[in-house]
């Protein structure tokens, strides 16, 4: 099983690339409708230029991202799903 940084690294990288085939493997059917609320309040991150991601336990990792016009956050909630790291839950988050 993939590490929970790693799974949450390949999300930014696929939320920056707009990989919507990436993205359709990673979440819940809880988490993609989260997803796309937080979608359609954001825009999506595709000028970011960089992000961090912050492990904050019990499967809670928030992302935040840089970018020219400052950049935003995400949290995400992650729960074990067979053999990978799911996303069940998701928010935008005040930075």
């Amino acid at each position: 099983m993939t590490t929970l940084h790693d799974a949450a690294d390949q999300l930014a990288r696929d939320i920056i690339a707009n990989n919507l085939m990436g993205l359709m493997r990673v979440f819940t059917a809880s988490g993609m409708k989260k997803a796309l609320t937080v979608q359609a309040q954001t825009g999506g991150a595709q000028d970011a230029t960089g992000y961090v991601i912050e492990e904050r336990g019990d499967g809670v990792v928030h992302i935040i991202f840089s970018a020219p016009d400052g950049g935003g956050a995400i949290g995400t909630r992650w729960v074990a799903s067979g053999d990978s790291w799911k996303v069940d839950d998701m928010s935008t988050l005040d930075t």
